[in-house]
């Protein structure tokens, strides 16, 4: 089968100003340079690489193209074109997205969400991850919680919310706020 080239588009002329530290893309193994997962790792950059998706399926019950989704994640800010050489260099689909939400990685990359109902779910386990760790995409307020439910051995979200609330620690209560936004975070924890 030939390489496909997909990856010759030039970045829309609305999006040459747009900035952002994080964006996700896909990556066709078929068409992808054979060095890809190396070239991603000598640039130091952190990147989270999907298990496999090899059993999705189209809306007529064919399976899509085997692909990896990625999400790099830069020290701050950049240009598109910055993500438009990376693309260019790993040969990876045309189409990239700025990641609005870190805390919903794993599921992009596991299909372990709901909006991913109806979808295969892929292992946690498989998410290939260079120069980092999976807390390195979360936002300070998850590893905080996270770290509030394994030091005082929570075990209900309602024991949680009923510790935060305990006190006058405005901290705590900016927790509660975000807790009771992120209710998928809380699902996942208990």
């Amino acid at each position: 089968m030939s390489k496909l080239n997909i990856w010759k588009e030039p970045i829309p002329e609305k999006r040459n100003t747009d900035k952002s530290g994080l964006v996700s893309m896909i990556v066709y193994p078929e068409s992808a340079d054979p060095d890809w997962i190396n070239y991603l790792y000598d640039s130091q950059l952190k990147v989270a690489i999907s298990p496999l998706h090899d059993k999705d399926l189209n809306s007529d019950g064919s399976f899509q193209k085997p692909h990896h989704h990625i999400v790099i994640k830069y020290p701050s800010s950049v240009s598109w074109y910055a993500y438009a050489e990376i693309r260019d260099n790993i040969k990876a689909y045309v189409h990239f997205e700025k990641v609005k939400s870190s805390e919903n990685i794993i599921n992009y990359l596991t299909h372990d969400s709901y909006t991913s109902e109806g979808k295969v779910k892929y292992s946690k386990d498989d998410i290939q991850w260079l120069h980092c760790c999976e807390l390195d995409f979360m936002n300070d307020e998850y590893i905080r919680v996270i770290q509030y439910i394994e030091d005082n051995h929570m075990y209900s979200l309602r024991s949680l919310i009923q510790s935060l609330l305990t006190g006058n620690d405005l901290s705590n209560r900016k927790l509660v706020e975000w807790i009771t936004k992120n209710t998928y975070f809380a699902d996942k924890c208990f």
